[in-house]
């Protein structure tokens, strides 16, 4: 550890007295025979990256076998850019074998991507960094191209090699971002779940010393929420404008945006949605603003990839945006007939500007202008075979037509898109496919879009959570329906031997309906299930005609009429952090106006009595299983007057 100490000195860097403690439990981890995984987490700017960059750099320059990977190309490019050499890979460059790729030669989809073997010497000390690790899932995955065994943590153990204590994790990030998609963890930082799934206790630490690195608006933002996230307290979130924080109104904000964009050649600015859907919107209203047909390129579009793209020897990463520098004037229309079924997919070549540093790169290449106004982010299948046979037919053809990159508009592009970038001027419609606010699952989605920007921050539908908001909903309309999906699965694997064996994914949400992946020996079969307003399964339906699909419904047939759903019979005490900061609150508030206050507890309901000596009001608060305030009733019967001061007593 001093030896590590001196090392920075020498740099002329003071370290915060939380860093010089996590250093502390980072050497005894290495020196720990019994351990080989250490969670290093923290909100935005509490500088994870800056010592585990710091650690990385030591270990190399005494000649000690150290790795740093991220899940994305696009923030590893910029970690070795931002570093001034190739310290970083991605987690998929280094654990894949892409060039034993396994084919199936009649279906020629999926394409197995197989795991490496770990060649790093056995009995010798290996570090291996892995940062911005909340993305990273363990649910099995089903796609054209399927990399080892589908699940992306269970992978990286698998290839470090984990049970080998020599070799040593270090895995990076901020539980106050977004999830992997259809999780509600973030596994590689939760420990609870390595120890369950892989018996594995790891080291922890939290920094908390934050440095103001971004405009202090966006800042405190960041920090508000934070904060409400590790409380798990929902109920309030107000946002101002500031110097640096610019609230706009629908008017206004793509305006603003254009006006921006003229300001930069490059990318400096950002739109972030929550959905493709409305992504694809907003990035139609800005071609037609700028005068341009959407469903066509032109030239100088901005792009942002949706795959990774190999051209020549050259990489542009998922997530990279690109510049259109020239069109060729023809579309290549691909129209074939796949199972007696016609697709059509529209591919244009041009000349494209990759920028990522200040030296562009012009690259000649095909796109994928179909995908540009379609939610989805790739070809299906069929679509893949649709070009294969194209290319078959005409002797002519370019093959390359079947690398066609894939690319949306990145004028406005989703959250998800946006997690490992920074921009200059980041606009965020806050208004999302979450119907109820107050839960953790927005809170993460709001702090991961509002800390992508460095500089000005500009907000439209910000939203106003507090105790006077209309509350007035049921119990139905505040349910989460992501994580009553997950109790489907649960029911599934619970009550039906048969199935207990697949992987299930939920793969959709709809309105009425689930559609889960039971995936088995790489064998995907998706079914649809539909519920009625109650949440009892009302029906089960195929999407895959097949052998493997009949078993399925069959062994679900016995749930039909039964209710997905959570438990709501457990009284929650008041014993509760969240609750019991607003319950102190509002007898602050009322004890400040000199008003008396008692209080009962009832199953899911706080009352509050209160008096000033002559009249007395009742103020019930209702609350759900995730101690989300979801009601609020004075009784009608009291007096008027004394209601409304008490009113304007909490803000209400």
């Amino acid at each position: 550890m001093q030896d590590f100490l001196n090392f920075i000195k020498q740099k002329n860097i003071e370290l915060s007295d939380d860093k010089i403690e996590f250093i502390s439990h980072f050497f005894n981890f290495l020196r720990d025979d019994n351990s080989s995984i250490f969670i290093l987490k923290g909100y935005s700017q509490t500088g994870k990256t800056f010592i585990s960059t710091l650690l990385h750099k030591y270990f190399l320059s005494k000649g000690i076998s150290s790795k740093y990977f991220f899940p994305t190309g696009r923030a590893s490019r910029k970690f070795n850019f931002d570093n001034k050499g190739d310290f970083s890979s991605t987690i998929h460059g280094i654990i894949y074998d892409w060039k034993n790729r396994q084919e199936n030669i009649k279906e020629k989809y999926p394409i197995i991507v197989p795991l490496k073997d770990n060649i790093d010497e056995i009995d010798k000390l290996h570090i291996y960094f892995i940062d911005n690790a909340a993305s990273i899932s363990d649910m099995a995955s089903q796609d054209k191209f399927v990399f080892g065994s589908g699940r992306l943590l269970y992978d990286i153990l698998d290839y470090i090699n984990i049970d080998n204590h020599k070799n040593k994790l270090v895995i990076i990030g901020d539980m106050t971002l977004l999830e992997p998609v259809n999780m509600n963890i973030s596994p590689a930082l939760n420990k609870e779940y390595i120890i369950e799934k892989f018996n594995i206790k790891p080291y922890e630490y939290t920094l908390i010393e934050q440095q103001t690195q971004v405009s202090k608006g966006i800042f405190e933002i960041s920090h508000m929420l934070c904060n409400a996230i590790e409380r798990k307290d929902y109920n309030t979130l107000q946002i101002q404008d500031n110097n640096d924080v610019i609230i706009l109104s629908d008017d206004s904000f793509i305006d603003k945006f254009l006006e921006l964009k003229k300001s930069y050649l490059f990318s400096q600015e950002v739109i972030i949605t929550s959905s493709n859907r409305i992504a694809i919107e907003y990035n139609k209203k800005i071609k037609e603003k700028m005068g341009k047909d959407p469903k066509q390129l032109c030239i100088s579009d901005k792009l942002i990839l949706t795959q990774t793209a190999y051209i020549d020897g050259y990489i542009i990463y998922s997530g990279e945006f690109i510049y259109i520098d020239s069109l060729d004037p023809d579309q290549i229309v691909v129209s074939e007939e796949i199972n007696n079924m016609k697709y059509i997919i529209i591919i244009r070549k041009a000349n494209i500007i990759h920028y990522v540093t200040k030296h562009p790169t012009l690259l000649s290449v095909y796109l994928c202008e179909s995908l540009l106004t379609m939610e989805e982010n790739d070809l299906i299948l069929e679509e893949y075979l649709a070009i294969d046979k194209y290319i078959q037919k005409n002797e002519k053809c370019d093959h390359k037509i079947s690398l066609a990159l894939k690319v949306k508009y990145g004028y406005a592009i989703t959250c998800n898109k946006a997690h490992d970038g920074k921009w200059k001027h980041v606009f965020v419609d806050c208004e999302t496919h979450h119907k109820n606010k107050v839960t953790q699952e927005y809170f993460q989605w709001l702090n991961t879009a509002v800390t992508r920007s460095s500089e000005i921050l500009y907000l439209k539908n910000v939203p106003n959570i507090n105790l006077g908001m209309d509350l007035n909903k049921k119990e139905d309309d505040i349910i989460d329906y992501r994580i009553l999906g997950e109790n489907l699965i649960n029911m599934i694997k619970k009550n039906i031997n048969i199935l207990s064996e697949y992987d299930i994914i939920l793969d959709k949400i709809a309105q009425n309906l689930y559609t889960l992946k039971f995936i088995q020996n790489n064998i995907t079969t998706a079914i649809n299930i539909f519920y009625k307003k109650d949440f009892s399964i009302s029906a089960i339906q195929p999407i895959n005609n097949n052998e493997e699909s009949l078993i399925i419904k069959d062994a679900l047939a016995s749930m039909i009429n039964k209710k997905i759903g959570q438990d709501y019979n457990t009284i929650i005490k008041l014993n509760n952090e969240v609750l019991d900061n607003i319950v102190e609150d509002i007898i602050n508030k009322l004890n400040k106006a000199n008003l008396h206050t008692e209080i009962k507890l009832f199953p899911y309901k706080i009352r509050f009595m209160i008096n000033d000596n002559k009249e007395h009001v009742t103020l019930d608060l209702a609350y759900n299983k995730k101690n989300v305030i979801t009601d609020r009733k004075f009784n009608c019967y009291d007096n008027i007057e004394m209601i409304n001061k008490i009113k304007n007593i909490l803000g209400i």
